[in-house]
């Protein structure tokens, strides 16, 4: 830990500046926001495990914070200052997990233009009756077999969940989801995992050793690659009525597989080689 009871002595005051406008950025209030912890939580396992800076006045002049967050033009009253590098290698370093159970498919991902004109007619054609579409008439056979093996949310336990690689500069690139922040003061906990499960979110474990000697463990979810959707395509149709129905179903409607099974069945096959 770099603790600097006075920056005139302990650091150049413009390297202090420096340091704290440019590498330094990360207050203990932001860490708590980016973990979704609390002060306590973060004294207990970060501050004693990443290096940082603490401001502390003297005798002479009370007041560093003061006059630092002046010159900063920043109104925080924090003490305590973190590099997001050094944190996010420790946070690199500290992960325990990094598993996923399922990959969430939009089988409108596979279907040629000509197939989603196809299907866009017929559902407008039977819009008022009664009559089911079945989308495996418009989708190549090995695709439309995937159908078979979506596992609904209430039969989650029976997936397992697969070990694979965090992506590259995890803790900088991606947003970190914990149940207990999504859930809010109103949520359900039930309703927020099935909706994590059904959009196929990677599950990640951090384990930390806190001053104390006790290990803090926390859980994440992360939206990684989770899906397979035509959010990119852009495909021109002719509105000839209910489009934007048509629409709400094609980018609303997915399968929920199991991860080890479109890995081992299904992965190879439709790998990047969507209908353009």
């Amino acid at each position: 830990m770099s603790k600097i009871t006075s920056p005139i002595i302990k650091m150049d005051y413009e390297n202090l500046l420096n340091a704290l406008n440019k590498t330094h950025t990360l207050s203990v209030a932001d860490v708590c926001e980016f973990l979704k912890v609390g002060r306590n939580w973060v004294s207990e396992y970060i501050t004693s495990n990443v290096p940082h800076i603490f401001i502390q006045g003297t005798r002479s002049i009370p007041n560093w914070r003061a006059i630092i967050n002046c010159h900063l033009n920043k109104n925080d009253s924090e003490l305590i200052w973190f590099s997001p590098d050094q944190l996010f290698s420790f946070l690199e370093n500290s992960i325990a997990a990094f598993s996923r159970q399922t990959v969430a498919v939009s089988p409108f991902a596979f279907m040629t233009d000509d197939a989603i004109q196809a299907l866009y007619r017929d559902f407008e054609k039977n819009y008022d009756s009664e009559n089911a579409l079945l989308l495996s008439q418009y989708l190549p056979v090995n695709v439309a077999e995937m159908e078979s093996y979506s596992i609904g949310v209430t039969a989650r336990s029976k997936v397992k969940h697969i070990p694979i690689n965090p992506p590259q500069q995890l803790f900088k690139n991606y947003e970190l989801k914990a149940i207990r922040a999504l859930i809010g003061y109103s949520g359900i906990d039930e309703v927020v995992r099935r909706k994590l499960y059904k959009s196929g979110h990677s599950r990640l474990e951090l384990n930390i050793k806190g001053k104390k000697g006790k290990t803090g463990k926390l859980v994440f979810f992360v939206d990684y690659n989770n899906y397979i959707f035509p959010e990119n395509r852009n495909i021109e149709l002719t509105d000839i009525g209910h489009l934007t129905d048509f629409k709400n179903i094609v980018y609303n409607y997915i399968w929920t597989i199991p991860y080890d099974v479109y890995v081992s069945r299904f992965e190879k096959i439709v790998s990047g080689d969507f209908p353009k």
